[in-house]
């Protein structure tokens, strides 16, 4: 961790990627158990003490489907 910004070395692929404050809490903290993204983008704004509207849970789900692709996060069921 450096400052905001946090490390994350993904051992499957061999790479490192750079996360933000708000994205390192949502793989460390959130993620830790099989959540849906509003479920997630809820929880975030708590832990954040900000609101959970549309556009927050939007952003999130974009988050959680990057972090997929990334191989950082495993999407379970449909």
């Amino acid at each position: 961790m450096a400052g905001d910004e946090h490390v994350v070395y993904h051992h499957p692929s061999g790479k490192t990627h750079l996360l933000n404050a708000g994205s390192a809490l949502l793989i460390q903290e959130v993620l830790r158990e099989p959540r849906t993204s509003e479920q997630a983008a809820d929880e975030l704004a708590r832990l954040q003490d900000a609101l959970s509207d549309p556009r927050f849970r939007e952003h999130v789900t974009g988050l959680l489907s990057r972090f997929a692709e990334l191989g950082l996060v495993e999407r379970v069921g449909p």
